[in-house]
């Protein structure tokens, strides 16, 4: 589901994913503008009138202030350098391998790794498939609604199943068709009343402006779609917790997810929005672009969508929010992880894809949103340049905007400039600090008063980083299930149970998953695969409050606290003896917000006695979108210097060799060159762990 989650006093863009259940979490994508207006801007006022305390590791008697950069002119641009009963009492582990193996075949280096964890596209969910597997429904079942479309009437009362985000619960309510535009029917709830011109405005924009400029510049979503019909839906109500919401779940037929109201339909919060005001326009605006890439390529990763729902609102004429200033006060945020719906996040999605609009043009935006490979993998595919490489050109025109355009300019925005940097003016300085993986960290150099000379900047950041914030139960290794946004990856072997009476499946494990919208299922199939049946463990859970689950299956955190913890498993297989069977783990998640997923170790049969920890090899197991993984990753960053000069700047790359380490060296500094700002960002994909490294800076006269 999509959320769009803005706060009532909130005068700017802000939207949450939420996935549809069952393609909901509301697929609703989840554009949910978060209730957040006057606390968050007591809270920028807060941050601009208090120095924030940074936490850097001081080796150096030095004193980090933060200044604004002074004024520079235009950059010469250089090119950049390339539920069941309590488990018993587990059985020993499986004998942990005290050292990783080194043979071919058994340990891949930390670089090999990250490419194999690193895939364009992951195996996409389709709820239609999977409710055929899992028997919710038959075969045959349609994917569209079989009744031919209703010809409807001003007047018309339908009801409608509404998400209540705040209570994560669904509420049927009775709506009247108010309004008929060319390219919607607009609902709104019973008991709610709604200024007719204001309502005859919203109706017109959305026909005449946000229909058009959205599917010009984004694509086109299902049409006719689930219901046959050409026109969406626009419900106007009591939508807690959220702004307005798209949810992909309405995609789906009934039978398939039991909230879908088995329509192309917005959902808008008359208590936070009201026809006719900006923000309630601004909102269709952004959820309609999430309606289209459903269609278009509907596992996209979900910072990727929700910049081009921020986009979208952009292109439609409304004023860029404070979640950009939020973002270019604290830009050390994971752009291409999205961790919750906070301002930051959108803003930092929104400035990104408003730098490739403006750099590549809206012809590359439109193939985004059709291109198949998600997240950086499209963006390489569609632009033709190494993502690292735009990132960093983006993360130096957050610093300069410069005005006379170029890599590192936004043409179409008054910018105005990363806000504050870290300041240094005495020398030597070496501290440590970490980063976000593709979040910034800015660090200026100014020369002490009256001195000359050479600025020599050596920077050493950490070889490798850990893929997930947890070791392997036993040993180093164990099969990962992947993360990603409306993805099903499965992990599937055979196990022979003819000659036993009895049969347990036992196993370890460790997981943080989207709880109530993200589930992992431990499931058995006796014909082939073509049925499966899910299991429950004493840590599965059997509720199904948003649709999304197709049985007993694991989701939220492992152990009794908010920090997962590994598990014991056991799952009776002995209504499967007397054949052979197939047992798979399968991940579902929706489509918006993913966590760390699930790490599987330690798995046993002990009555046919297999046993595998994963150590030496997959331990006979097929995976699809799974990875079996030591948890070690190369580290990546993105280090760039902008020299400032009196009349110009210029940028360079500062190449780090295999072990990360990197020197630059400035002559002219407190003459020709007045500053050096460093630009430093971590750079490896899938992982949320941060990066460390510790730089030095030191004056030669």
């Amino acid at each position: 589901m999509h959320r769009n989650a803005l706060s009532t006093s909130y005068p700017g863009r802000y939207n949450c994913p939420s996935e549809p259940i069952n393609g909901s979490r509301f697929n609703m994508r989840k554009i949910a503008y978060v209730l957040f207006f006057l606390a968050f801007g007591l809270c920028l006022l807060v941050l601009s009138l208090v120095t924030v305390s940074i936490g850097l590791t001081w080796l150096a008697n030095d004193q980090a202030t933060r200044t604004p950069l002074p004024t520079a002119a235009t950059a010469s641009a250089p090119t950049p350098t390339p539920m069941a009963s309590p488990e018993a009492t587990p059985p020993p582990a499986v004998s942990p391998t005290a050292e990783l193996p080194s043979g071919e075949g058994h340990f891949s280096p930390a670089a090999d790794m990250l490419a194999l964890v690193n895939r364009p596209d992951l195996p996409m969910r389709d709820l239609h498939d999977l409710g055929i597997r899992y028997g919710r429904i038959s075969p045959d079942t349609p994917r569209t609604v079989s009744a031919p479309p209703v010809e409807r009437r001003l007047g018309d009362r339908e009801t409608f199943t509404v998400a209540d985000l705040l209570n994560n619960t669904h509420n049927r309510v009775e709506a009247e068709l108010r309004a008929i535009g060319e390219h919607a029917y607009w609902w709104v709830q019973v008991g709610y009343e709604v200024d007719e011109a204001a309502l005859a405005a919203s109706v017109e924009r959305f026909d005449t402006r946000t229909y058009p400029t959205d599917r010009d510049l984004f694509g086109q979503e299902w049409s006719p779609g689930v219901d046959g019909e050409s026109r969406l839906h626009i419900f106007l109500g009591n939508v807690p917790g959220v702004g307005g919401y798209y949810s992909s779940a309405d995609e789906f037929v009934r039978l398939i997810n039991p909230y879908s109201n088995e329509k192309e339909i917005f959902y808008i919060n008359l208590n936070n929005r009201r026809p006719g005001q900006p923000g309630f326009d601004e909102v269709l605006a952004h959820e309609y672009q999430h309606m289209i890439h459903w269609n278009e390529d509907r596992n996209e990763e979900t910072w990727v969508n929700e910049g081009l729902s921020e986009l979208a609102a952009a292109r439609n004429g409304f004023p860029a929010s404070r979640a950009e200033r939020q973002f270019l006060l604290e830009p050390d945020w994971p752009l291409t992880n999205w961790p919750d719906q906070s301002a930051k996040a959108y803003g930092s999605a929104y400035l990104f894809m408003q730098y490739v609009a403006d750099r590549f043009g809206d012809d590359a935006i439109r193939a985004l949103v059709a291109e198949p490979f998600n997240g950086m993998h499209g963006l390489e595919r569609v632009l033709g340049v190494p993502f690292d490489e735009v990132f960093g050109d983006w993360a130096v025109a957050l610093l300069l905007d410069d005005p006379d355009g170029g890599p590192y300019a936004f043409p179409s925005l008054n910018l105005g400039g990363v806000w504050q940097t870290r300041t240094f003016r005495r020398y030597p300085a070496t501290f440590s600090d970490s980063v976000a993986q593709y979040g910034i960290d800015y660090f200026q150099f100014q020369p002490e008063s009256g001195r000359t000379g050479t600025l020599v900047l050596t920077f050493d950041g950490q070889d490798e980083v850990s893929l997930l914030p947890a070791t392997a139960h036993s040993g180093a290794f164990g099969f990962w299930s992947h993360r990603g946004d409306d993805v099903d990856t499965t992990l599937t072997r055979s196990f022979d149970l003819r000659d036993v009476e009895s049969a347990t499946l036992e196993f370890w494990a460790w997981y943080d998953i989207e709880k109530d919208f993200d589930y992992v299922y431990v499931a058995v199939s006796t014909n082939g695969g073509a049925t499966w049946q899910a299991l429950p463990t004493a840590h599965t859970v059997a509720s199904n409050p948003n649709g999304n689950a197709f049985g007993p299956g694991f989701t939220g955190t492992s152990g009794d606290g908010e920090t997962p913890t590994w598990v014991f498993n056991r799952v009776d297989l002995t209504p499967f003896v007397g054949q052979e069977v197939l047992v798979r783990f399968e991940m579902v998640n929706d489509d918006a917000l993913n966590a760390n997923g699930f790490w599987l170790d330690d798995v046993r049969v002990p009555e046919i006695g297999y046993a595998t920890d994963f150590e030496q090899d997959e331990g006979g197991w097929h995976a699809d979108g799974w990875v079996r993984t030591h948890n070690r990753l190369k580290q990546g960053f993105v280090v760039r210097a902008v020299l400032l000069r009196e009349n110009d700047e210029d940028v360079v790359s500062l190449v780090l060799d295999e072990t990360n380490r990197g020197q630059l060296e400035v002559p002219g500094f407190g003459d020709d060159v007045q500053a050096v700002v460093l630009v430093v960002a971590g750079a490896t994909p899938v992982t949320t762990e941060r990066a460390e490294y510790t730089l030095q800076a030191t004056f030669e006269e």
